[in-house]
């Protein structure tokens, strides 16, 4: 990320931004901020005022004023600063997979108004991963030699796992991508050829299949896995060989054994046997841990975008993404963007942010300082079996929450 910044920055100082509005130094920034808050206050305003509070406005946000574009019909959308721009593109840039001009500028001007596609375009320029992608598509549409067309290889392992517990499925199926070194971990109840290569099948029905495929296993038991992966797959052609690793290439008995340390932790903390429903989860951590090979993450070099555990990659607070289930509920939350009100000042920042409640699952608005885990909304709290309410009458207004909710239907 500093190399981008600072090859981007070195773009953006190159093009001079005199007498444009859309280019924002921070000093500017902050100047458009306070004239807001001095032609705010006064009661009478000339033409030029007004022009100024149709274009420009401010909203609170983590605590910090923003300015922003009001738009009735399609909402407020922020100013970016100079400074902030690339960290902006960058974050919008993973989070849509590294996306073409197209897609990025389509992205970003739902929530900014100052952002151009030249701007995206000399990110694009600065991203590594990008470039890799470049790469390989020339790669894959140039003439490729005899040999490098037969290298496109892939290698699987048995892990006995009879010793370390009683369970129906007594072996692990390691296959591994060699290119990316991505992994994939399937639980099989024998190590016959003829279940080991329906596996196989799968996988390569979703990923396709390589030209050479290695193993540690004898010629016979080569032999009859290609005659099984013929009868499900006609048209495929491949053929097995011996195990070759590069220098200082990671073993597949070195990748055995961080996957069993893994499943024998689980299994200890959560005192189960049940290894094989943890399975998935180990294949997920060490597709996302970084090669040391390539010097590169599996999954990023499989599917070309960065790992996001769902809506948790998002900016939402973990109160708001624990209670949300629905799809209904997350366009609820989305609408009030989670904005602190404009009436809230630097010394009484409180948080206004729309909560559901833990019993009813109702939408409510609270007022609090305290972002807690479960929230109640007035109607549960006065209708709480465990508080009479007599004492909740009786309740003095000192000894009364300071946080307001306020139900919304």
């Amino acid at each position: 990320m500093e190399l981008i910044q600072r090859q981007f920055n070195n773009k953006l100082k190159e093009v001079t931004f005199m007498n444009n509005r859309r280019y924002l130094s921070k000093k500017k920034y902050f100047k458009l901020i306070r004239k807001y808050k001095i032609i705010k206050s006064c009661r009478k305003r000339s033409a030029a005022d007004k022009w100024f509070m149709k274009h420009y406005a401010i909203t609170r946000r983590k605590g910090m004023d923003k300015l922003i574009h009001p738009d009735k019909t399609n909402g407020m959308k922020y100013y970016v600063c100079n400074e902030d721009l690339c960290q902006t593109l960058f974050e919008t840039h993973r989070r849509i997979g590294h996306s073409d001009l197209n897609k990025m500028f389509h992205e970003l001007k739902k929530n900014y108004v100052n952002i151009r596609k030249e701007q995206i375009a000399w990110f694009l320029e600065c991203c590594e991963t990008c470039k890799q992608k470049i790469d390989c598509r020339e790669k894959i549409t140039g003439n490729l030699t005899m040999f490098e067309y037969f290298n496109k290889r892939g290698r699987f392992h048995l892990i006995d796992f009879r010793l370390q517990i009683r369970s129906m499925h007594k072996y692990i199926l390691v296959y591994q991508d060699i290119s990316t070194k991505f992994i994939l971990l399937q639980a099989i109840i024998s190590n016959l050829a003829k279940e080991v290569s329906y596996i196989l099948f799968t996988n390569f029905a979703i990923f396709g299949p390589p030209c050479v495929i290695e193993s540690a296993q004898n010629r016979q038991y080569h032999i009859e896995l290609i005659t099984n992966l013929k009868s499900y797959w006609p048209q495929l052609n491949i053929v097995c060989g011996k195990i070759k690793y590069a220098q200082n290439e990671k073993t597949m008995d070195d990748i055995s054994i961080d996957i069993q340390k893994r499943l024998c932790s689980w299994m200890t903390e959560n005192k189960t046997t049940n290894w094989n429903n943890y399975l998935p989860m180990v294949q997920f951590l060490l597709n996302k841990s970084n090669n040391c090979m390539n010097n590169k993450i599996p999954y990023v070099a499989m599917f070309g975008r960065e790992v996001e555990v769902g809506i948790q990659s998002s900016q939402l607070p973990e109160p708001i993404l624990n209670s949300l289930y629905l799809e209904e509920d997350l366009e609820t939350i989305a609408q009030y963007k989670f904005q602190v009100d404009d009436s809230d000042t630097e010394e009484n920042s409180v948080h206004n942010i729309y909560f559901s409640c833990i019993l009813c699952r109702k939408h409510f608005r609270m007022h609090t300082e305290i972002i807690a885990d479960e929230y109640l909304c007035q109607d549960c709290e006065i209708n709480d079996c465990n508080i009479p309410p007599t004492e909740r009458e009786n309740e003095s207004p000192d000894n009364q929450s300071s946080d307001s909710v306020i139900c919304i239907d």
